[in-house]
């Protein structure tokens, strides 16, 4: 019991940590953001308080305090990929896309199989229009997760963009195939099938996409 250990060592940073911890696993951010300001506060250079505390402040819509976390975990433990995969979500999220780009950059240097951060980075060079990248990042995806149906849709999209409609179809039915009833996908197959004058094909998904709830995925 953490709260025990607390009551019996007040001046230990583990049982804080810990119980934080807990807490944020409790829904309980505001419990676990005074928990780590006490291991912080007993341990200044506790990168995993710092760490924890930015996921919590980033659940509370707290992005410049999730960041300054991230940054000083960083600081303290540069070699934590982690920390820079949040930092570069919580840049996303604020709307600073190239830092964002430069923290999931970090985070693939330090652990080259990290496919959220190939996906993540792949999602912003297609909101930016730089197809090329997009296209190699989601591969990569795709490459170490076969099984990562989002990244089948995003790269059809890009296929699609890029005026390449057969390799768009195959992402797509490739997408379809490990996530069936994801709307999206029937619908952006049937755009690509009307456009190579394929119309009962793209009715038939039209019809499947309009047959499914609106669901999409995250972009």
């Amino acid at each position: 019991d953490y709260t025990e250990a607390i009551r019996l060592a007040p001046n230990m940073t583990g049982p804080y940590y810990n119980r934080g911890k807990a807490y944020a696993s409790m829904n309980l951010p505001e419990n676990a953001i005074r928990d780590y300001d006490r291991a912080i506060e007993l341990e200044p250079t506790f990168a995993g308080a710092f760490y924890h505390r930015g996921l919590v402040r980033q659940g509370l819509g707290d992005l410049a305090g999730a960041i300054a976390d991230y940054s000083q975990a960083i600081h303290l433990f540069p070699d934590i990929a982690e920390g820079h995969y949040q930092r570069g979500l919580a840049h996303e999220l604020n709307g600073d896309l190239g830092a964002a780009v430069a923290d999931f950059s970090a985070a693939i240097d330090l652990s080259p199989l990290y496919f959220d951060a190939y996906y993540e980075r792949g999602s912003i060079y297609e909101r930016q229009d730089e197809l090329a990248q997009a296209l190699e990042n989601y591969t990569q995806v795709i490459a170490l997760e076969p099984n990562a149906a989002k990244a089948y849709y995003r790269r059809g999209r890009t296929y699609y963009d890029l005026g390449d409609l057969d390799a768009a179809i195959a992402d797509f039915t490739a997408a379809i195939a490990l996530e069936p009833d994801i709307a999206a996908s029937y619908y952006q197959r049937s755009i690509c099938f009307f456009e190579q004058d394929e119309l009962a094909l793209a009715t038939a998904d039209f019809i499947r996409a309009s047959s499914l709830q609106a669901r999409e995925y995250d972009v």
